[in-house]
């Protein structure tokens, strides 16, 4: 029995990336070619039978021993996109007049104040899509039914409660926040939520 040297463990360690190297080279291959098929000419020849037309369907990147391709679907996903946003631009309100009224229209309601000055904004600063508010719209929708009243007493609320974490120092034990004075932890509680 030999003796297992370093030279032997190198040219195995050598003889395994060389493999792994042609694996890689051969997926790499088998992927630059299956997102180039074209479809009509992989039905065309069906009526070959040798081996090699029949392993196209197992292996896709040959045929005949050349590569044949079929389009990828990304290239067509861009144009399709590109051609959308071509659209929503040609859309796009040219005066202020006529951004209000399809503001009325999308909205059900009047622009909100300083809809003009953002308008003269927009100009100047070249903005492409000045019709186009539905994000904000759906970031907001929860505040239109609540009354001026019940906005004000909520927005109070939440700045006491973020005063409250901002100068306490907060604790989370069994499904209770507790908040402290910094410097205070031995016992002496100053508020608690969610309990």
């Amino acid at each position: 029995m030999r003796p297992n040297n370093g030279f032997d463990a190198l040219s195995a360690r050598w003889r395994g990336l060389v493999f792994i190297a042609c694996v890689f080279l051969l997926f790499m291959q088998a992927g630059f070619f299956a997102g180039h098929i074209n479809h009509a000419s992989q039905w065309d020849s069906s009526s070959q039978t040798t081996w090699l037309s029949t392993s196209t369907k197992w292996i896709p990147f040959l045929k005949n021993g050349s590569p044949y391709s079929i389009e990828h679907p990304i290239p067509k996903l861009m144009a399709d996109a590109e051609e959308k946003f071509k659209k929503l631009l040609a859309r796009q309100s040219k005066t202020l007049p006529s951004a209000v009224a399809e503001y009325r229209k999308r909205y059900g309601r009047e622009p909100p104040k300083g809809f003009g000055d953002w308008w003269k904004f927009a100009q100047e600063n070249h903005v492409r899509l000045v019709d186009e508010f539905d994000a904000i719209n759906e970031d907001l929708a929860p505040f239109w039914n609540m009354s001026s009243m019940e906005f004000r007493r909520r927005t109070a609320q939440v700045s006491d409660e973020l005063f409250y974490l901002r100068y306490h120092d907060v604790h989370v034990t069994g499904g209770r926040t507790s908040v402290y004075r910094f410097g205070s932890h031995r016992g002496r509680q100053s508020r608690s939520f969610l309990g």
